[in-house]
């Protein structure tokens, strides 16, 4: 995918493979990356966007991933309307669609899919070949771009706790050191490793509380302070998990995010309390 968007950059300024390609790859490299054939490191990404004269944030923007995908857009239609059945049809022929393509792009989206319908059925049927795959995919990469981030905020249910966690980490490390200059990403970001604490609240306790400590280290801006509000309640969510507060404590947080017109946040997080209550696994 990344490479067919950096084709049609280079055509459209009617630049050659071989201007292109120069002092980075060869021709015939570029032009397989080109057709989706081979990757390519992300190192040589950035040289041979230098050759064509587009920033990494031009170019990050051209192929991101967002609503405007016609795939995504349906997978968010039908997780909004509690349709499994529809999602599962669209993770089958997408599924199909990858295992002829091979293309990293698919399997992107494929797993958004396959996490929607893991949140709504707690039925995982993202294959374990993929998820080690995509799992590959997002621990080694250099510069997290919108894209990625997005992936991963909406893949949290893929992950094993151990892995889950380390992500978050990695995120978390570019936050503190300042590496998301824009605003947005910053928010995509911080927003992406609070779903993993959600996730991590069911899988792994433990960890949740350790990247809780951290989450409440960075600092929110204050645009976007309702993230701290769902933070701390999520802090008491996972207090319960423990055993450490009851039910009715739990209530009244969510009754107070109603009282401050925070309507959808109280929404998904009493969805998450009742799939805590009728969580049985054991503690790890």
């Amino acid at each position: 995918m990344y490479g067919q968007k950096f084709k049609a950059l280079r055509l459209q300024q009617h630049i050659s493979l071989e201007q292109a390609a120069n002092r980075v790859i060869s021709p015939s490299t570029l032009s397989r990356w080109e057709n989706n054939k081979i990757d390519i490191r992300f190192n040589l990404v950035i040289k041979l966007l230098d050759n064509i004269h587009i920033n990494l944030k031009e170019f990050t923007n051209y192929c991101k991933i967002n609503h405007s995908n016609p795939f995504v857009a349906k997978v968010a239609v039908y997780y909004e309307a509690n349709d499994d059945r529809h999602i599962l049809q669209l993770i089958q022929s997408k599924k199909k669609e990858y295992q002829n393509s091979h293309n990293q792009f698919d399997l992107l989206l494929l797993a958004i899919a396959c996490n929607c319908y893991y949140d709504l059925t707690d039925n995982n049927v993202f294959p374990v070949s993929y998820q080690k795959k995509l799992f590959y995919i997002l621990s080694n990469i250099e510069y997290w771009t919108e894209m990625y981030i997005n992936v991963f905020g909406n893949t949290v249910f893929l992950y094993n706790s151990k892995e889950l966690y380390s992500i978050s980490i990695r995120i978390l490390k570019n936050l503190n050191s300042n590496t998301f200059n824009d605003f947005q990403e910053y928010y995509y970001a911080l927003s992406s490793v609070i779903n993993a604490l959600t996730a991590l609240i069911i899988k792994n306790p433990k960890l949740a509380s350790q990247l809780l400590t951290k989450i409440e280290k960075v600092s929110i801006p204050k645009p976007i302070s309702y993230l701290k509000i769902r933070t701390n309640v999520l802090k008491y969510l996972l207090d319960y998990r423990l055993g450490k507060t009851d039910e009715k404590l739990i209530s009244i947080k969510l009754e107070n995010l109603k009282w401050l017109g925070l309507t959808d946040i109280a929404k998904d997080l009493t969805f998450f309390f009742n799939r805590i209550k009728n969580d049985r696994s054991p503690l790890s």
